[in-house]
């Protein structure tokens, strides 16, 4: 896997004190973690989103309106864990407020083809959802009732 220094990033969260890696997942080995170095199209440059959705918890911002994608026809999704907790999630392109906090795990997988991990808040470490990474793109499924929209 090349470097994808020469696009906007679209799934690395960025890791206070760490420099930020892309971890695609290659098609030929699901759940492998590229670490290979990759940023905004200017270094260094966050996004700069107007409006903005936030950590219920602590207030920290983790992602925009503007992040919001459909995945298999929807943007929001509700699913059991194997537990039977119930999660209404939303699909968000891109973050900027959550840490990855568990290795790649493919199995009870909401997303065919994706592996996941936990994400965490990076201000309070309170569970947002899980980053899901397929052989070719990335996203998260947040957990709509953790999250608010900034007024």
């Amino acid at each position: 896997m090349q470097p994808c220094a020469d696009r906007i990033s679209t799934c690395c969260p960025a890791v206070p004190g760490e420099p930020r890696r892309c971890r695609e997942a290659p098609a030929q080995t699901p759940g492998a973690i590229d670490e290979e170095t990759c940023r905004y199209d200017e270094e260094g440059k966050e996004p700069s989103w107007e409006e903005k959705i936030l950590c219920r918890q602590c207030m920290q911002v983790i992602t925009s309106p503007v992040e919001r994608i459909e995945v298999k026809g929807s943007h929001r999704h509700t699913f059991s864990n194997p537990l039977g907790l119930l999660f209404q999630i939303g699909c968000f392109r891109r973050v900027k407020g959550c840490v990855d906090a568990s290795p790649p795990e493919a199995e009870w997988s909401w997303f065919r083809g994706y592996v996941w991990q936990v994400v965490l808040c990076s201000a309070c470490a309170t569970h947002m959802g899980w980053r899901y990474t397929g052989p070719q793109d990335c996203f998260y499924g947040l957990i709509l009732d953790r999250l608010m929209q900034a007024s």
